[in-house]
């Protein structure tokens, strides 16, 4: 391959790790559409979607050259991509809702099975087990598409959850009891009215309780100066009265 290709296909692969690093440094790679459930939807559905191209790509060469390993790798870029098109599908409030089972798992169990099969290409196949591969090649196709459909069906169909269960609203805390937060509310001791002269919650005095200070504060002393001044009244008063 030529250094200018190899670059190139380099700088592809490189592209996306390297936005996805510049993202909380670039706010314009980091607005809040991107983050919604369409965008969601609609990168999910062209990945799955470019994905199975590349797959039967794989497959039509795998079957050209009659080569089992290869007919692997192209089971498990299929097997990612159509169970990846699942998680996409279920996309709560795009096309349907109450399939979060399916867009939890899904994205997990593709990896996992597109694991399985690449792991599967890497060992060393034997002509006789190459050549039975690719006599059953057409059948395992046939046979995984099946397991997808019943996959989709299990799961957008049948594990789907009520709409009571997706609106439930929260329930109600039973009177006298306690919010989140702690405070008290409805019959619950803390709403109990203090009795007359109490003291509040930071210890000033109210009602008919005689107003003190909330610490035990010494009285400064004296400095010279106020000192001087009373003696100075006190020695004066007799005059004053006089």
């Amino acid at each position: 391959m030529p250094r200018g290709q190899l670059l190139g296909w380099a700088g592809v692969l490189l592209l996306g790790p390297l936005l996805l690093a510049a993202a909380p440094f670039a706010s314009w790679l980091n607005m809040p559409w991107l983050h919604s459930p369409l965008f969601h939807f609609l990168i999910g559905l062209l990945a799955a979607v470019a994905g199975v191209g590349l797959a039967l790509l794989v497959l039509h060469v795998a079957r050209r050259a009659r080569d089992g390993r290869v007919f692997l790798v192209g089971l498990a870029f299929l097997a990612m991509a159509s169970i990846f098109f699942t998680h996409a599908v279920a996309t709560p409030n795009i096309l349907i809702s109450g399939r979060n089972l399916a867009a939890t798992y899904s994205a997990m169990f593709s990896l996992w099975l597109g694991s399985a099969f690449f792991a599967l290409s890497g060992l060393n196949l034997s002509a006789q087990a190459n050549a039975r591969l690719m006599r059953a090649a057409r059948w395992i196709v046939l046979l995984f598409f099946v397991f997808w459909l019943l996959y989709n069906w299990l799961f957008l169909v049948v594990l789907v959850e009520p709409p009571a269960a997706q609106n439930q609203p929260a329930a109600a805390a039973p009177a006298g009891g306690r919010d989140d937060y702690g405070a008290g509310y409805g019959n619950s001791e803390a709403a109990t009215p203090a009795p007359a002269g109490g003291r509040d919650d930071y210890g000033a005095g109210y009602g008919s309780a005689p107003a003190e200070p909330a610490h035990d504060m010494a009285m400064p002393a004296e400095t010279g100066i106020t000192a001087s001044a009373s003696e100075l009244l006190g020695r004066s008063r007799p005059w004053v009265v006089a």
